[in-house]
């Protein structure tokens, strides 16, 4: 009985980790003082899994040539 319900739960999760909705990419970018909120378009019944891979909605550091460091901290919405 244990089983059956461990195994019905598991399922449920996993519907619901990878159910598609509508969603956004917003990163919060910081420049040296600056600080500003960026969000990307708004995808239609899509799941985490492509926001990341398709989309590139990820966190990520660059830095320019000339030695300046900019943050981009992305959140998944």
């Amino acid at each position: 009985m244990k089983i059956k319900i461990l195994v019905v739960l598991s399922l449920g999760a996993l519907a619901l980790a990878s159910c598609k909705k509508d969603r956004t990419c917003e990163c919060t970018v910081t420049s040296g003082s600056d600080k500003y909120v960026d969000t990307d378009g708004t995808y239609k019944k899509v799941t985490k899994q492509f926001m990341k891979n398709q989309v590139g909605c990820v966190s990520y550091e660059y830095v320019s040539e000339s030695g300046n460091v900019t943050n981009y901290d992305c959140e998944i919405k």
